[in-house]
């Protein structure tokens, strides 16, 4: 197997004093072992506020287990770190309630649907409305990159939108959107938003 061709390259003084510099990535390790711990306090909260309750407005079957939290150095070029829990995936058949922190940008609270869960989310979306929840207005729901600035805020006024875009897509995204000043609270937001999206109040 051959080689592809590469230029030659020389790093600036800025790049090398960046590698010289172990502060930085001392620095990294140290907040990706924190935010790891967070999001793993964070899904033992949930886990237990999910089992406080007899009855949820969530689908049958999602499992219970707790997830792993996975990580990466390069989503859209930033790390991240993400759970996903409670879920049921399949080939086709997708749920999951998703938690990611994205450095650099945000961390946000997100119901990803697709296959025969979708008609679960449209018939939710009354109980929804006015509740601070956004509907990702692009085709591929598991990039982060648009949730800025591609998106519907779900309410009275905008559920037949939010109705139109389901029934036209094969898979949704809804999600509450934090700053990172906001991630200290991060499991407070998270049980707030699972409430209020799933609790059989609002059924």
């Amino acid at each position: 197997m051959g080689f592809s061709a590469h230029q030659m390259v020389e790093l600036n003084q800025e790049l090398i004093d960046f590698l010289e510099k172990k502060e930085f990535f001392e620095l990294k390790l140290k907040t990706d072992k924190q935010v790891n711990d967070l999001l793993y306090y964070t899904q033992q909260k949930l886990a237990e506020l999910w089992k406080s309750r007899p009855i949820w407005s969530l689908p049958d079957g999602l499992s219970s287990i707790p997830s792993k939290i996975s990580r990466g150095n390069n989503h859209s070029g930033y790390p991240f770190q993400v759970f996903d829990y409670p879920s049921s995936f399949s080939q086709t058949d997708i749920f999951t309630f998703r938690v990611i922190v994205w450095y650099g940008r945000h961390f946000s609270c997100n119901l990803i649907a697709s296959g025969i869960f979708l008609r679960y989310v449209e018939d939710r979306l009354p109980a929804l409305a006015n509740k601070n929840t956004r509907l990702l207005l692009d085709d591929n729901p598991w990039s982060n990159a648009l949730l800025e600035t591609h998106n519907l805020l779900i309410d009275k006024e905008s559920i037949t939108q939010a109705t139109t875009f389901i029934k036209k897509n094969q898979s949704i995204r809804l999600f509450r959107l934090f700053s990172m000043n906001q991630i200290n609270s991060i499991h407070r937001l998270t049980l707030e938003c699972f409430n209020d999206w799933f609790s059989a109040d609002l059924a």
